[in-house]
């Protein structure tokens, strides 16, 4: 049995606290791939799907500044593979996956270009080093060392991290690039009782701590610090992404409203169907030029202006998850010719 299109579902604006769309009835986000190609579009029709190219890592570098992080943006390249060579002090071609040898002569785990991928969603989501070292199949020692070369290997991304960290520590919030709040209620006294208690150790110590249960340490302040800065350090995880995400959220929201505005002068035929994450789901005549696609895209990408330019990634779907990149379907004829009858 096959549905031609979404036909029932709800839609949330405000059930996340990033602002991201949220669904049920079904849930659309985590609809498994086989329940997918349950969706068909009808005859006469094609699913388009335009999908925001790393969104948020191109928001972290426009709002960071940072010149390491805005480079491949800004020059065409690819953006693991450069943030690779900088941590890891290998040449630019030695990263990229097509080279899957010279990363195991440098004695690295695992390919440089799929631990920075890791490794970039470990600083924009607030991933403890722990739960690092586990998704890279490597020591906490090795995790810590390489956050420590990725925060040290882009000095602006981290002073603005560390920014938004102490603003939220003052005010008990923190703003998306559009103004939005992301409010995290109490943390203002937590962040005091920490920085009280974090000064105190240091100055018994004096040094930074490293594990609290292990430092020479009357066993009440270790007790004391650990409850506090487990409460501080979520927020302060959280408090970076949740402007990274939220940015990004409003960013595909905006795209929605001026691309459903664009939709409706086109006629009633041109439908938007859903949000997934990053990406807008279409229902088109079969008829459309890929003018008229391109036309769309230039809309999306030009939503916000940022340091860095905006990308798509279009798929053409008869069958939700069966689909094929927007370049080959228009090689292949495009409308419903570079498919397969569907029943």
């Amino acid at each position: 049995m096959t549905f031609p299109m979404i036909s029932s579902g709800i839609f949330i604006q405000s059930a996340t606290v990033t602002s991201r769309f949220a669904s049920k009835d079904p849930n659309l986000q985590n609809l498994p791939p086989k329940a997918r190609k349950l969706i068909v579009a009808p005859k006469g029709y094609l699913i388009f799907g335009i999908d925001y190219s790393q969104i948020e890592p191109r928001t972290l570098a426009h709002m960071s500044g940072d010149a390491g992080l805005q480079y491949p943006y800004l020059n065409n390249i690819d953006l693991y593979a450069s943030l690779a060579s900088k941590i890891f002090k290998l040449p630019y071609e030695a990263c990229l996956e097509a080279d899957g040898e010279t990363y195991k002569k440098a004695g690295l785990p695992k390919h440089p270009r799929k631990m920075m991928k890791v490794g970039l969603l470990a600083v924009m989501y607030g991933i403890t080093v722990p739960s690092l070292a586990e998704s890279l199949g490597i020591s906490v020692p090795e995790a810590q060392k390489f956050m420590d070369d990725f925060y040290s290997s882009y000095p602006e991304m981290t002073a603005w991290m560390a920014k938004q960290v102490a603003h939220a520590d003052e005010t008990g919030y923190v703003e998306t690039m559009q103004g939005r709040k992301r409010r995290f209620m109490g943390h203002t006294v937590i962040a005091k009782q920490y920085h009280a208690l974090h000064a105190k150790v240091v100055n018994i110590l004096g040094r930074e701590p490293g594990n609290i249960w292990q430092e020479p340490l009357p066993r009440n302040l270790k007790k004391q610090y650990w409850e506090v800065n487990k409460d501080y350090q979520r927020v302060a995880r959280m408090s970076v992404n949740a402007i990274i995400q939220g940015s990004a959220a409003l960013m595909l929201k905006k795209a929605m409203i001026e691309v459903n505005a664009h939709l409706e002068r086109k006629g009633a035929e041109w439908r938007m169907m859903a949000t997934i994450h990053d990406e807008l789901l279409f229902l088109i005549p079969e008829t459309v030029t890929p003018e008229e696609i391109i036309e769309i895209e230039n809309i999306m990408k030009g939503v916000v202006k940022l340091d860095v330019p905006l990308k798509v990634d279009t798929e053409v779907m008869v069958r939700w998850g069966e689909g094929i990149p927007f370049a080959e379907w228009v090689e292949k004829g495009c409308g419903r010719k570079p498919f397969e009858e569907v029943a």
